[in-house]
């Protein structure tokens, strides 16, 4: 869905303890979480950019430019 996004935003939590609160997760139209134990923000970060990039063909368009 998200690369059908024209201005696709992503948020990370990255708390010690505890989750958005409730006025941030209301501007949002989806919560997701991709592993069921805590994760080093840096690691969410890298795993949704990666996938993004799959999702919208950037490592083959890359492969595709001469200079």
């Amino acid at each position: 869905k998200l690369e059908k996004e024209v201005n696709p935003v992503i948020m990370i939590g990255g708390f010690p303890h505890g989750e958005f609160k409730d006025e941030t997760l209301k501007l949002t139209d989806e919560k997701i979480c991709i592993d069921p134990k805590p994760l080093d923000t840096w690691i969410v970060a890298s795993r949704v950019i990666a996938a993004y990039e799959a999702k919208i063909g950037l490592p083959e368009k890359r492969l595709k430019i001469q200079p």
